[in-house]
């Protein structure tokens, strides 16, 4: 990203602006323990439940921030080298700026959401579409309210496909990142008990999350043996999956080995066969459901991306970080080796 600081006090609508110098902002952070470019650098103080960013203002300054938004001026002295922009909620801030970054790039982008499966179907995607596409993707599981905004801000003009997740556990959580995401394709991957607790069943859960499918032209929804979600008539251009004949991505077959699986399926009257390294029933609905976004992104692509299932890597959910010899640290981010997630561990 490169926004002059001026811009950007207009992208997030300011209240109040304190702008010493004019300079351009290439970088966003919201934890100064993760400041190692201070140079055209912005600090967000964001404010959370459990912390408030203000308190390290002094901090980033000393690392070598020199601007900052803000939501209040409580305990902040203001340094004439420094640029404030004093907003309303910085949360809401950097969620105009993500939205209106995004709106510069006319390029694929791929929303997924769920109870279950995102990190799984969107570093599987990565995978496979990699040799493809360049492609900028969610870090980690960089779902939250915060983590969107910081994952699309990623979006640069070299970038050929996005790939971002949507996480919620609280009603009216999805609208917001639905407008900074805006995808073209939408999957809903696994549906279950996770996160029920914010809600008042799962009708509402469910009509929550489809919220980011609210402006995309391809829907997937993983419907498979799940009674609740066989129940919904979705609209008939969503294509779901499961084994029932009249969705559109029909399951034909599985063959399950020892240490593989074969699976046949049956998309818009083709059938396709391809091999994953994996037996589990999770491990093969997130694969079926890859298979299908992959078909619906660049359909002449599948026939070359099938033999790349049989190498689909497992997926390390958490990174561990243990005590080694000689008082060090080992970082163990195996299944993630790319450089922004090595960016990530170092951090």
């Amino acid at each position: 990203m490169n926004y002059t600081i001026s811009q950007i006090s207009e992208i997030v609508g300011a209240k109040k602006t304190f702008l010493s110098h004019k300079e351009i902002i290439s970088s966003i952070y919201i934890d100064t323990r993760q400041i190692y470019i201070p140079q055209n650098a912005l600090f967000i103080a964001i404010v959370t439940k459990k912390n408030d960013g203000h308190h390290f203002i002094n901090e980033a300054y000393k690392k070598g921030i020199r601007n900052f938004i803000v939501q209040h001026t409580n305990h902040i002295t203001i340094k004439k080298d420094v640029n404030y922009i004093l907003v309303e909620n910085t949360i809401t801030a950097l969620q105009k700026l993500a939205h209106h970054h995004r709106q510069k790039f006319n390029i694929p982008i791929i929303g997924i959401t769920g109870s279950n499966g995102k990190t799984i179907v969107k570093e599987w995607l990565y995978f496979l579409l990699k040799d493809d596409y360049h492609i900028c993707r969610s870090p980690k599981s960089f779902n939250s309210q915060i983590g969107v905004p910081l994952s699309v801000l990623n979006l640069s003009e070299s970038h050929q496909l996005g790939i971002f997740e949507a996480g919620m556990s609280l009603p009216n959580e999805m609208d917001p990142l639905e407008n900074i995401i805006h995808p073209n394709i939408s999957i809903l991957t696994h549906f279950g008990s996770a996160h029920s607790e914010g809600f008042e069943n799962e009708n509402q859960k469910l009509n929550e999350k489809l919220k980011l499918l609210s402006h995309s032209t391809i829907n997937i929804i993983q419907r498979y043996q799940n009674t609740f979600l066989q129940q919904i008539n979705f609209p008939h251009h969503y294509t779901c999956i499961s084994e029932n004949t009249i969705d559109k991505a029909r399951i034909h077959k599985i063959e399950k080995y020892h240490q593989h699986s074969i699976i046949h399926l049956n998309i818009h009257q083709h059938t396709y066969t391809f091999t994953i390294p994996f037996t589990d029933e999770a491990s093969i609905k997130n694969a079926i459901t890859c298979f299908v976004a992959i078909y619906h992104l660049h359909p002449i692509l599948i026939q070359k991306i099938i033999p790349k299932f049989s190498q689909l890597p497992i997926i390390s959910l958490r990174m561990e970080i243990k005590k080694a010899k000689f008082q060090s640290t080992l970082i163990n981010d195996y299944y993630n080796s790319d450089v922004d997630s090595f960016e990530i561990a170092i951090s």
